[in-house]
């Protein structure tokens, strides 16, 4: 803040006592600049040509009788017009003195103006990312002035005079570091597919079963508002689907339904296999107390998977403790496994009578509480060709199967077996029979595929032995001239039986694929057996048949998730 102005400074002189006879101070003739009855001004510094006034000198007073001004203001608040220095009190003559402040008079100086309102930026309050690095943010210039107050006059005898000046500034503001880029942005990605109006909070209840609604539940998603369609519409869009498939899964023991807590299981078979294999990992002592064999008794266990039931009989309980952490794994086989042995009886048998291979099995089982279905073709065998030693009861069923190239097909939960051919289909045909199921190509999550590249065969010769029959068997519509090694079986006493054998074996030769794929258990679709026909449908609309050879059902997150692993045997002609 500058000090009072050079030149401004006031002195007093006497003047003529005739000039002024009210004044008690007589004052000397003024001199001839002093004639008229203002002082006159010069011209003011350009910087203050707003109001600022320059003042000439004023002739020095008489020090005997005119009133004697000190140092008035050194320097001046420019805000309260407070001294920083305190002034020297004047001539008590007159009555008037003063303090050590100076009171304004002007009050309205005291404010100052601003021409305009500082820039800024009025219109975003986002986040911003972008500014300028190397200089501040340029603004319109924008000038502030300082309007100085000013006050002469008279009160009564006592000349009374305050002013206050300061330079103008002008300032060029700046701001701090600001952003430059208006526009916003938002994040974006593709839009989750979720249900949008059913929102079903489920878990895992007390005995480890998913508690929840309908385990499978289609929702579509809305279709957009109409707008108007293009000349040359292209492919009209594809109404996309939200699948949920909630889970059912439970094992418990028999015959009490007690539920046993489990984290994880597999159970499997393939097409060779009489019987379901399951592997299950229990989570603590009490269930493993639950299934553990007491005097001998074979405990049996109940797996249900979205209502599909699986029986099982305990053969082996595994405990690892490891660092203090005990797991246990149980491992149990479909009842079918009962006829196998050590869990039967072995015994020599030879058929005396001739009979029917469908006959001979069912009398293999009398007294097992099994039941047979054959369902494969049957042929004749006469008396004591069929015979065996130390087999059991299953072994002795085998080898009537294998004979035809029949498997035998466990029931999953009933002491009950289905003999079925290998291939309901010979290989060549697969493309033009009726397929059992259709899966999309795009419900496998995982998927692999083993090229198996052998000689593809037209011909056979298929024999018996001592009472057997002898066949060549070749396919319909070639010439036969690649033969497959002869086969040679002692219960091939038929033409029924030794056509069926030539035709599976047939069949399992030439180019093959061995797809591998991995699906959720979806209770629409089912279960997938073994032996099926399942047509697979690629996303171009293009598809191809085969049949299921196997297939591994894992169950994870204690009956979560389950997934179905299928093998499918694809055949090249």
């Amino acid at each position: 803040m500058p000090l009072l102005i050079a030149g401004a400074a006031s002195s007093w002189k006497k003047v003529d006592t005739t000039v002024s006879d009210g004044i008690s101070a007589g004052y000397e003739k003024a001199t001839p600049q002093d004639k008229t009855s203002s002082m006159e001004w010069v011209k003011p510094v350009p910087k203050q040509a707003l109001n600022a006034l320059a003042y000439k000198p004023i002739p020095k007073v008489d020090t005997g009788t005119a009133l004697v001004f000190g140092s008035i203001i050194k320097a001046i608040d420019s805000q309260t017009l407070h001294p920083i220095a305190a002034i020297y009190p004047t001539d008590n003559t007159d009555g008037l003195a003063y303090g050590d402040v100076i009171h304004p008079n002007d009050l309205q100086a005291f404010t100052p103006f601003y021409g305009a309102l500082p820039a800024k930026d009025c219109l975003w309050s986002h986040d911003y990312h972008s500014v300028y690095r190397f200089k501040t943010k340029p603004h319109r210039v924008v000038y502030e002035f300082y309007i100085p107050s000013f006050n002469l006059g008279y009160v009564g005898a006592t000349a009374k005079l305050s002013f206050n000046f300061k330079d103008p500034e002008t300032k060029e503001p700046h701001s701090l570091l600001s952003p430059v880029d208006g526009s916003a942005s938002a994040s974006w990605d593709s839009t989750r597919k979720v249900d949008a109006y059913t929102n079903t909070q489920y878990g895992h209840s007390r005995h480890r079963a998913i508690i929840a609604g309908p385990y499978r539940t289609v929702f579509l998603v809305p279709e957009p508002e109409p707008v108007d369609p293009d000349p040359d519409p292209t492919d009209p869009p594809v109404l996309e689907k939200v699948v949920h498939i909630m889970n059912i899964v439970n094992l418990v023991s028999l015959p009490d339904l007690t539920p046993i807590a489990f984290s994880q299981a597999t159970l499997s078979r393939d097409i060779d296999s009489y019987a379901w294999t399951l592997n299950a990992s229990l989570m603590n002592q009490a269930s493993v107390d639950l299934i553990s064999p007491r005097g001998g008794m074979i405990k049996e266990i109940r797996l249900t998977i979205n209502g599909d039931v699986w029986e099982f009989f305990v053969s082996k309980i595994s405990e690892t403790d490891r660092f203090a952490n005990k797991t246990w794994t149980v491992a149990a086989y479909s009842k079918s496994k009962l006829l196998s042995s050590p869990y039967s009886v072995q015994k020599t048998h030879t058929e005396s009578s001739g009979s029917t291979a469908a006959q001979i099995a069912t009398n293999e089982l009398f007294g097992s509480g099994f039941t047979l279905n054959w369902n494969a073709p049957d042929w004749s065998i006469p008396a004591n060709v069929f015979s065996y030693s130390a087999k059991a009861p299953i072994a002795s069923v085998l080898s009537l199967t294998n004979a035809i190239g029949a498997v035998i097909v466990p029931h999953p939960a009933n002491k009950e077996l289905t003999v079925k051919p290998r291939f309901t289909h010979s290989a060549w045909h697969w493309d033009s029979a009726t397929e059992d199921r259709t899966i999309p190509r795009a419900l496998f999550s995982e998927m692999s595929e083993e090229y198996q590249p052998q000689i593809k065969y037209n011909a056979v010769y298929v024999a018996g032995q001592e009472y057997g029959a002898l066949a060549k068997v070749k396919q319909l519509g070639t010439a036969g001239d690649s033969l497959l090694p002869d086969i040679v079986d002692n219960l091939l006493t038929d033409a029924i039986a030794n056509t069926e054998r030539g035709r599976i074996e047939l069949s399992k030769s030439g180019h093959k694929e061995v797809f591998s794929g991995r699906i959720f258990y979806d209770q629409a679709a089912g279960f997938v057996d073994i032996g099926e026909l399942v047509k697979i449908v690629a996303g171009d609309g293009t598809s191809w048949k085969g049949v299921a050879t196997a297939n591994s059902i894992a169950i994870s997150k204690m009956g979560a998730v389950v997934y179905q692993n299928l093998s499918i045997l694809r055949h090249y002609e």
